[in-house]
């Protein structure tokens, strides 16, 4: 009895004991990644973003160090920030070395091609989400990724199938950095689109007077929304709760090329993912940190 229990004893402390490593095993190399996110965490465009980014990296043959930094664009102005932004990374990054850089969104896109030099000298960037690249305006150097790119004619090719009786269209969005370049890609395409269509832009009003028009719209008009925050009563009302109120008092179909905005009053349209544009967005950053 007394050797059984003795023996019982023992097994129990070696099963305490910290397990020694496997031989030949080897610890994934460590990497360092700093994502600027235009936006703020519960934006669901790019929160669907960096679960595609994490979804990736975090199955990859890298230990990936992954911090991410919310520029909150969508709630303050650019410009309004960018001076104390600046200041904050500056003093907040001095001693960091970073293997590369993630950039969601138009404005972290803009703020690092800018001021990388000062911040992340000889870093290479990745970006995502971004409409209307113009190479020409900032230095590309050592940098790649995905643009933002909808396909118009697909979306007008089904709503025209549905309502054939349709001949003009009106683009709802707002006035910031990245409503001004979708603008841009709308006009573009509808300028190349087979069927001519009357084309309104209601992107600097406020979330009342959309409504006041929606109301009134005459029933050959069809409406595309373009995901824009709006400020009222000093609350901020979603892109989703904003297409919802739209939605509520229009007579005429909404249209809308973001995933995320589905179910909330879009009748549908080809639609972006910004899950599939975060993975392919990491795949390149794998690449690239492969060398």
């Amino acid at each position: 009895m007394r050797k059984i229990l003795c023996l019982t004893l023992l097994l129990s402390c070696l099963s305490i004991l910290p397990a020694k490593p496997v031989l030949g095993a080897v610890e994934k190399p460590k990497k360092s990644v700093l994502c600027l996110n235009s936006y703020h965490h519960g934006y669901q465009w790019s929160d669907a973003i960096m679960r595609g980014i994490r979804s990736v990296l975090e199955n990859s043959q890298y230990k990936i160090d992954l911090q991410i930094e919310y520029m909150d664009a969508k709630r303050y102005n650019y410009e309004d920030v960018t001076s104390m932004l600046l200041w904050l990374y500056r003093e907040k990054f001095r001693n960091e070395k970073f293997d590369l850089i993630m950039t969601s969104d138009n404005d972290a896109y803009s703020f690092a091609t800018q001021y990388r030099g000062m911040l992340f000298p000889d870093v290479p960037l990745v970006y995502c989400g971004v409409n209307f690249l113009n190479t020409d305006d900032t230095d590309s150097d050592n940098a790649t990724g995905i643009i933002e790119s909808f396909d118009l004619s697909k979306t007008l090719d089904v709503a025209l199938r549905l309502n054939p009786d349709k001949r003009r269209i009106a683009v709802v969005g707002d006035s910031s950095t990245a409503g001004a370049a979708i603008k841009r890609q709308v006009q573009n395409q509808l300028a190349r689109y087979k069927v001519p269509l009357a084309a309104e832009y209601w992107t600097d009003m406020s979330l009342k007077n959309v409504l006041d028009r929606v109301a009134n719209l005459p029933k050959d008009t069809l409406l595309f929304f373009i995901p824009y925050y709006q400020v009222i009563d000093g609350r901020f009302l979603t892109a989703e709760e904003a297409m919802q109120a739209i939605y509520d008092r229009s007579p005429v179909p909404i249209y809308t090329a973001w995933e995320f905005l589905a179910g909330t009053g879009a009748v549908g349209g080809n639609m972006l993912s910004g899950y599939l544009h975060g993975q392919r967005a990491a795949e390149i950053a794998l690449e690239i940190l492969d060398g």
